[in-house]
């Protein structure tokens, strides 16, 4: 994110407010990429599944996806 906003020009008086598709999309993916990590477990009946890890109540997030996210 700190890499994408450094590549927006700066500029100085008015603004234009034209902004490309493209930034839309990055700021989308920036803000919803699936990030929390999942752990898998067997149910009552024996299916496997999974289930998002939690420490101290806070979500954990996956280092892997984070950095999928990021490139």
């Amino acid at each position: 994110m700190e890499r994408r906003l450094a590549e927006i020009p700066t500029r100085t008086g008015r603004c234009s407010g034209r902004h490309h598709p493209r930034e839309y999309v990055l700021d989308y993916l920036a803000h919803s990429f699936p990030v929390q990590l999942h752990e898998p477990f067997t149910d009552s009946e024996g299916n496997l599944c999974s289930r998002p890890v939690f420490r101290d109540g806070q979500p954990v997030e996956s280092r892997e996806a984070v950095a999928r996210r990021d490139r």
